[in-house]
């Protein structure tokens, strides 16, 4: 009798393992639609990732390659709003064009305008604004010492012409020759620390801020300012 119970519970045990409907039969169609499923998600997975792909290489062009400004004129750098990676000469919107050298790591403002005799403004990472000054040089030699001559012409047609005279040395020569012309600070030489005015005799060495709404950096020793300059 026992034995019989015994095969008669094999028998269906067997049945239930790897029978049509058997557990061994499921687990078979489990992995099968386990797989199915997983290739469909991949599938989809792929879909998606080609359509970024896509849409990032048709705004890429749109991003101007990167972090850096590629524009060659006044008007399309300030569209860009980005720093130069390298110095550049670009050309503002005069007639004829005037071009104007921004150092590497500048951007032309947001404020500027877009023609010299407006005020082209770059500005650093700090937010620093300088303003480029054109300008026309003649080299002369006067008792052996290298001189150099500003001239200034007058933007209103007038044939205004003013001269400015002084020795400098050789490197500030060279750049004036090389970018033709120079930038002074839009603004005040500010303390970029103090909030407040700086008292006399004063001997912090905070950084210079050359930027609006900065307190005067006033009370600064001679040896100070030079470090700072």
């Amino acid at each position: 009798m026992t034995i019989i119970v015994l095969l008669i519970l094999a028998s269906v045990a067997i049945s239930l393992t790897i029978g049509q409907n058997g557990i061994l039969s499921r687990a078979k169609d489990a992995v099968e639609k386990y797989e199915e499923a997983s290739t469909n998600e991949q599938n989809e997975l792929n879909k998606v990732t080609d359509l970024m792909g896509e849409y990032f290489n048709e705004n890429q062009g749109e991003d101007n390659d990167g972090e850096y400004n590629t524009a060659k004129t006044v008007v399309e750098a300030i569209k860009q709003n980005k720093p130069y990676e390298n110095d550049e000469s670009i050309v503002d919107s005069s007639e004829p064009a005037n071009w104007v050298r921004v150092p590497a790591g500048f951007k032309v403002s947001q404020e500027s305008a877009t023609k010299v005799e407006d005020g082209i403004v770059i500005e650093d990472s700090d937010g620093n604004q300088f303003v480029w000054i054109p300008v026309n040089t003649a080299i002369n030699t006067t008792l052996g010492n290298k001189t150099i001559k500003y001239e200034r012409t007058s933007f209103d047609n007038s044939d205004i012409v003013t001269d400015f005279i002084e020795t400098m040395p050789r490197d500030e020569e060279q750049s004036i020759e090389a970018n033709g012309g120079f930038y002074i600070g839009r603004y005040e030489a500010g303390d970029a620390v103090s909030k407040t005015m700086r008292p006399i005799g004063s001997s912090q060495e905070n950084k210079v801020s050359i930027k609006k709404n900065q307190v005067p950096y006033n009370n600064v020793t001679q040896a100070n300012a030079k470090k700072n300059s």
